[in-house]
């Protein structure tokens, strides 16, 4: 049955042709062949197979008939197969000449052999094709691979996902397919060439695929942006230059031009110098300008530091240190500015020491007072010498009236004992005669305390042989006299006060009121504000007390610097002209960028006491915030950069200190802290204000007012003793009214009225 169906197969007509190669095991290295990747490598008759190219031979029935001793596998011209007549398994189709006229035909629409006709067997496409070459091999004894099982597909046949790969064998009795797979780019086609791969005419572009079977070269036709294959100096239509102000230009398709760029400063940099390289500079004349590492500018080298008082020479010492024959004074610039001079040192006491004596030597002391202070031994202090420690009682002086303890009385009944006052002893218990001169038991001892400020008295019309004589407290509650006025009376500097208790015996001033400069009078305007005045630069002064405190002028004298008076565009006005004290020519000289100071209460900025400054509150510490005091006005929630001042005052002064937003744009709430004694103790704080009302506004203002007051100013006049002072400029961080307040640049003024 199973020939016969065979037979029927074959003359239905569908026969193709393959190619299969001969080899002596599946996957073995044939001797002498050439290695090989593809079969496009190998020569004709052959195929690359397993890494060789290795000859083609048909493999077919007479592989399948070797036990009949004869080869029945010859090939014809037209690459047909001739069947063996001989064969026992083909007894049935002895005379069938299978390839005769169908040499790689393909009549099921499968895959053609991609070899070539010259060396080609059966490839038979009828699913019965294994199944009938397991038959012959079985009646042959050996299959196509040499086992003797049935092999599950025909070696040589083609095979894979594009059909050009061919089934080999994969031991004696499988098979296994090799190649056949689809290129790089998911086709079946030879590519041109490997995706990745570089192409065009500057080797800069890259093949990529168009399709499963085509190669698409990508950014081939130029490199650089002039139009040519090299690498540029830089991009066309870029910045260029040492001030990035000039553009690159093509210059030719291989280079680029740098055009409009400005030249280099002195320094080989870019920027304005402050100064010509090589030049004279510093304090003393004795610099030299000299580039810096950026070469934006220049700074001063070699130049001798202008000393602490503002002079070129060494000083003999170092400023504030310690003189004097105590030790306790501080070495201060003198009058020139060009030496030191000592300020403060105390001079020796009385005993020839340097500490302060709480007494002159010789007053009384002791707890009689019948000792004499003496000095010690290093003069440093005061001893008591010769004092006696007080009576068995407690009380100075002898005790008198008998002996402590003894009997006394008319009736021999009391006992002598410490007196209340004084140094008489006191008969205590004697019923039968008492202090009294009677035996009575008394109430009270005569002469004891009683009431508010009463004592015992006899009388012998009362029960118990005692009264109290009690004339009552004074009007501040005390016994004895008030000093040193009454209660009610005026003080003060203009009587405008008065006296009221502070204890039981004694009363003090309740104030010192006066007007804003210290006078009596009643003043027409707050000292600070703002006045009218012809001979002031825009025809504003500021009303400042006269020398007799009791009225005001409009200060302003045609901005003259020197005139201790802050006018016009003046930056500060000490008073004087000299040179090297901080305020040369009415105009602030710092030692460096005054955004640069410190400005904390450790290292506060210096200043003059009249002076005005803009100073950028931007990226400064938050160390120095307003302290809790008597007159805090800022929120301890609302806090931001803060800068820390000092100045010193050498004689009573009125003070205005104004602060201000001078950049509109960041809306500045500053607020501005005076302190006395200390800048970091709540104490020490003196006055500080935070807004000022609308009315009372500087006329730069015109921005919006937040309930009445305007936030962007901060002011406040004062009256100061001679000192030195720190004033804190702070500021909120907050919104306020829809406003909301950064840092920015404040203007700064501290004026003497």
């Amino acid at each position: 049955m199973q020939k016969k169906q065979r037979n029927e197969w074959m003359r239905g007509g569908l026969v193709h042709v393959a190619l299969v190669m001969t080899v002596s095991a599946c996957g073995s290295d044939p001797t002498g062949s050439t290695r090989c990747t593809d079969s496009s490598e190998c020569g004709s008759n052959a195929i690359c197979f397993d890494g060789f190219c290795q000859g083609g031979t048909g493999v077919g029935e007479g592989s399948a008939d070797a036990a009949d001793g004869t080869n029945d596998s010859s090939t014809d011209d037209t690459g047909g197969v001739n069947d063996d007549a001989e064969s026992t398994a083909d007894a049935d189709d002895s005379s069938t000449q299978l390839d005769a006229e169908t040499s790689d035909v393909d009549t099921d629409g499968a895959v053609s052999d991609a070899l070539d006709d010259t060396t080609t067997q059966v490839d038979v496409v009828d699913p019965d094709a294994a199944v009938d070459a397991g038959a012959d091999a079985t009646e042959g004894g050996l299959n196509a691979c040499g086992g003797r099982g049935v092999l599950d597909q025909v070696p040589g046949s083609a095979c894979g996902e594009c059909g050009t790969g061919l089934w080999t064998c994969d031991g004696p009795d499988t098979t296994t397919c090799v190649g056949g797979d689809p290129n790089r780019c998911g086709g079946c086609a030879v590519l041109e060439a490997n995706p990745g791969d570089s192409c065009g005419r500057c080797g800069g572009g890259e093949f990529r695929c168009d399709g499963p079977d085509a190669l698409r070269c990508i950014n081939g036709d130029q490199n650089n942006d002039c139009g040519g294959c090299g690498l540029l100096a830089g991009q066309p239509g870029q910045d260029c230059g040492v001030c990035g102000d000039g553009e690159w230009v093509c210059d030719g398709p291989l280079a680029v031009s740098c055009i409009d760029a400005t030249p280099a400063n002195a320094c080989g940099g870019c920027g304005d110098l402050s100064g010509p390289p090589g030049g004279v500079c510093g304090g003393c004349g004795d610099g030299t300008w000299a580039c810096n590492a950026d070469l934006s500018d220049v700074f001063c080298t070699g130049s001798l530091t202008v000393n602490a008082c503002g002079g070129c020479t060494p000083l003999d010492g170092n400023l504030g240190d310690a003189c004097g024959v105590c030790g306790n004074g501080s070495l201060r610039c003198d009058a020139t500015g060009t030496g030191l001079e000592c300020r403060g040192g105390s001079t020796l006491n009385a005993c020839g020491g340097c500490a302060t004596l709480a007494s002159a030597p010789g007053s009384r002391c002791g707890p009689c007072n019948d000792g004499t202070l003496v000095c010690t031994a290093d003069g440093e202090g005061l001893t008591c010498s010769g004092g006696t420690a007080g009576n068995a009682c407690g009380t100075c002086g002898p005790l008198t009236g008998g002996t402590l303890g003894d009997a006394c009385g008319a009736c021999g009944l009391g006992t002598l004992s410490c007196p209340a006052r004084g140094t008489t002893l006191a008969c205590i218990g004697d019923t039968g005669s008492n202090s009294c001169g009677t035996c009575d038991v008394l109430t009270a001892e005569p002469g004891t305390e009683c009431g508010v400020c009463g004592v015992w008295a006899c009388d012998s019309a009362v029960a118990g042989g005692v009264r109290c004589d009690d004339p009552g407290a004074n009007v501040c509650g005390g016994c004895g006299t008030v000093t040193p006025a009454a209660p009610g009376t005026v003080c003060g500097r203009c009587n405008l006060d008065s006296y009221a208790c502070t204890d039981g015996d004694t009363t003090a001033c309740s104030a010192n009121t006066s007007n804003a400069c210290g006078g009596c009078s009643t003043l027409t305007a707050v000292p600070g504000s703002v006045c009218t005045n012809g001979d002031c630069a825009g025809g504003i002064g500021f009303w400042a007390c006269s020398n007799d405190r009791n009225s005001l002028t409009c200060d302003c004298d045609g901005a003259r610097c020197g005139n201790g008076v802050l006018e016009g565009t003046e930056q500060c006005d000490d008073g004087n002209t000299v040179s090297g004290d901080g305020c040369n020519a009415c105009r602030l000289i710092f030692p460096r960028d005054p955004d640069d100071l410190a400005g904390t209460c450790d290292s506060p900025i210096v200043l003059p006491p009249n002076a005005q400054f803009e100073w950028d509150l931007c990226d400064r510490d938050d160390d120095e915030d307003n302290l809790a005091g008597p007159q805090d006005c800022i929120d301890a929630t609302a806090r931001g950069e803060d800068l820390v001042f000092r100045f010193t005052l050498t004689r009573l002064s009125t003070i205005r200190v104004d602060a201000w937003d001078n950049d509109g744009g960041n809306s500045i709430d500053p607020v501005v802290d005076l302190r006395s004694g200390s800048c970091d103790a709540a104490e020490s704080q003196v006055i500080c204000d935070d807004d000022v009302p609308c009315e009372s506004q500087l006329p730069i203002f015109g921005g919006t007012c937040i309930g009445g007051l305007q936030p962007r100013q901060a002011n406040f006049t004062t009256i100061l003793e001679p000192g030195t002072y720190w004033l804190v400029l702070d500021q909120y961080n907050t919104v306020q009214g829809g406003t909301e307040f950064t840092c920015g640049d404040t203007w700064l003024s501290i004026r003497s009225l």
